[in-house]
């Protein structure tokens, strides 16, 4: 396990390059935690133009002290059972993975994040957008920017 680990790791060093950790600088963020904001990302961004402001809204949730409420967090906490559908029991589990009860980033990364996602964690997109959700039937991600919209947004993709 020790071998194969290192393996992870080792190809890992090889894909992060200095510039990335000098953009993980700028967001004022660890680089860890740089990293546990990417493996949110990963999880949650569907394609490669919603990562950067999916990235841009969980920074803004940060510095406005609110909990993240991300879903694969919840998934993660739920580990080794199947994520989805979530319920509502779901978003009560005692975990410093629920991001949903905790704020902040969860202790350490709730997967292994691509390049694209770790690009987008370092490179946030500004928006006026606090929201998202994914349409199911199309993979498309629904930004909105009150929480009335959202709450739209929900009702019309979701139920």
């Amino acid at each position: 396990a020790a071998a194969i680990a290192e393996i992870f790791l080792d190809n890992f060093d090889k894909k992060i390059t200095p510039e990335m950790r000098e953009d993980a600088k700028k967001t004022g963020l660890t680089f860890d935690e740089v990293i546990t904001l990417a493996s949110i990302v990963e999880r949650e961004g569907i394609s490669d133009e919603d990562r950067p402001i999916i990235a841009g809204i969980l920074f803004n949730r940060l510095k406005a002290d609110w909990p993240l409420q991300v879903d694969g967090s919840i998934c993660y906490a739920k580990e080794p059972s199947t994520c989805y559908p979530l319920s509502s029991l779901d978003f009560k589990i005692n975990s410093p993975y629920n991001t949903y009860m905790n704020r902040g980033l969860p202790p350490t990364p709730i997967g292994n994040p691509g390049l694209q996602a770790i690009k987008a964690a370092t490179s946030p997109k500004n928006s006026n957008y606090w929201f998202y959700i994914s349409d199911p039937k199309t993979s498309k991600t629904i930004f909105a920017k009150t929480l009335e919209e959202h709450a739209l947004n929900k009702t019309k993709y979701l139920r």
